[in-house]
């Protein structure tokens, strides 16, 4: 049987119901940004979801606290990503803008090649 689940950002469909998905690959992408996205104790009756990510967005970061940034991410996910296995987590910084960007490898449950997603925040 397919996993079933909505699709975020939340969308009506063709038919005028909720829009949803069965692909494994989107569904673990999605799963990947709502846990980096996630404060953790933001979600009500479910407070251990999410990344310490937030905690840092304003903070001047450095060479040190990039890396640990990229732990604590990598951690985050491999705990808390059921839908895949992660592979590899980069967090990078621009200087000008302030724009990070987290770049994660997964392999979806049940697929055997390795998949990318981007998260500019």
């Amino acid at each position: 049987m397919k996993q079933l689940t909505l699709k975020v950002p939340f969308q009506i469909g063709g038919t005028g119901g909720v829009a949803t998905i069965t692909d494994p690959v989107v569904l673990a992408a999605q799963e990947i940004k709502t846990v980096l996205l996630t404060l953790r104790g933001e979600r009500v009756m479910r407070p251990e979801i999410g990344s310490p990510v937030n905690t840092r967005i304003f903070a001047p970061l450095d060479s040190a606290d990039s890396e640990l940034q990229t732990d604590l991410l990598l951690a985050a996910l491999q705990e808390q990503c059921v839908l895949s296995n992660i592979q590899s987590a980069t967090f990078t910084t621009s200087t000008n803008d302030g724009v990070a960007i987290f770049k994660i490898a997964y392999t979806p449950n049940g697929y055997f090649q390795n998949q990318v997603t981007t998260v500019t925040l």
